[in-house]
């Protein structure tokens, strides 16, 4: 029993969406997905949009928005360098996904930002999550 309940204290999940209705495109701005749903371990900041990893190890990221048809492409990021995409095919409405599988080192910071060309906007609300 002792060895679930130290296992079950190591465990890190989260889930956030934009509260906001909508996050317009900076580029390589912050994406802050400011409303946490889950978040047992406490690695997710929803007030700096930062996750901040506990332990080395492999972790898993998925980030799922709208976007408008303007909109280039998001990126989530290990202490600013992309590991993980979504883009805009030039729909006039647009779903993307972007996701990574990543090995972290206990501190590094993963984020999830605007890419580098200023067009669009990301829609909010519930349906647009990062976990």
């Amino acid at each position: 029993l002792k060895f679930l309940k130290d296992k079950d204290n190591d465990r890190v999940v989260f889930q956030a969406y934009i509260a906001e209705s909508s996050i317009p495109d900076t580029a390589n701005g912050l994406i802050r997905f400011s409303h946490t749903v889950t978040n047992t371990g406490h690695a997710y900041n929803s007030l700096t949009g930062a996750f901040t990893t506990p332990s080395d190890g492999n972790y898993m990221f998925i980030v799922s928005v709208d976007i408008t048809y303007e909109y280039d492409d998001l990126r989530i990021q290990r202490n600013g360098h992309a590991f993980g995409f979504g883009h805009n095919d030039g729909h006039t409405a647009h779903h993307t996904i972007a996701m990574g599988l990543v090995t972290l080192k206990a501190g590094d910071i993963v984020t999830v930002n605007h890419g580098g060309v200023v067009n669009g906007t990301v829609d909010g609300g519930s349906e647009a999550v990062f976990v």
